[in-house]
């Protein structure tokens, strides 16, 4: 959560970006890659789509209105 408080610091992620919904979703998300990764590692190329879930990840907190906080938006 802190790293995605300096992201926003650093302008690279919305000001009203709710850090720690955010922080529980990459958690979720990584470890559920990692997961079905080594449960069936011949399912897709992990090391070939990395930075591709890597820039899903950044949209979402980019574009996903249900992470940001209202309270900001008025």
């Amino acid at each position: 959560e802190q790293t995605l408080k300096h992201c926003i610091e650093a302008k690279m992620l919305p000001a009203d970006l709710m850090t720690r919904r955010a922080a529980i979703i990459m958690r979720g998300y990584i470890s559920g890659l990692m997961e079905n990764w080594l449960f069936a590692p011949q399912s897709f190329d992990l090391k070939k789509e990395a930075r591709d879930y890597v820039a899903i990840l950044l949209e979402m907190y980019l574009l996903c209105p249900t992470l940001r906080n209202p309270a900001t938006n008025e």
